[in-house]
């Protein structure tokens, strides 16, 4: 609970910047790594690894920035993996469509925030 409490805070903290400023904080990206790892480190398994190699392959492909990476690293620690390739692929999904809607720069991350949100909406009404 207090860890879904940590990523709820800098998801909407990470939105915010992104909404204005377009670039996440460095002191904001040093805290969701380092979070992501604590949070990790319990249960450091396979899966987890998966998700970060998934990351790391987008992340050079240039498909996401460095605090978008951030970002959904410390998502992964605390959600199942369809979930995450779900909430990753509706993410990039809905940031493509909105740059050839010639929208300047997507704010991944906001996107991203909206998805991890429904989905937690969705785990409490049951319907997910």
């Amino acid at each position: 609970m207090l860890q879904s409490a940590f990523v709820y805070f800098i998801l909407i903290i990470s939105a915010i910047y992104d909404l204005r400023k377009r670039e996440i904080p460095k002191w904001l990206g040093f805290l969701s790594i380092t979070l992501a790892f604590l949070f990790a480190f319990n249960e450091l398994n396979i899966m987890f690894l998966l998700k970060c190699l998934i990351l790391i392959l987008l992340l050079l492909l240039g498909a996401i920035g460095g605090g978008d990476f951030k970002i959904f690293l410390l998502i992964a620690t605390f959600i199942p993996y369809i979930h995450f390739l779900i909430i990753l692929f509706l993410s990039l999904l809905v940031s493509y469509l909105s740059m050839h809607l010639n929208v300047r720069e997507p704010p991944t991350l906001v996107f991203m925030s909206l998805i991890v949100f429904l989905r937690e909406l969705l785990l409490c009404l049951s319907l997910l």
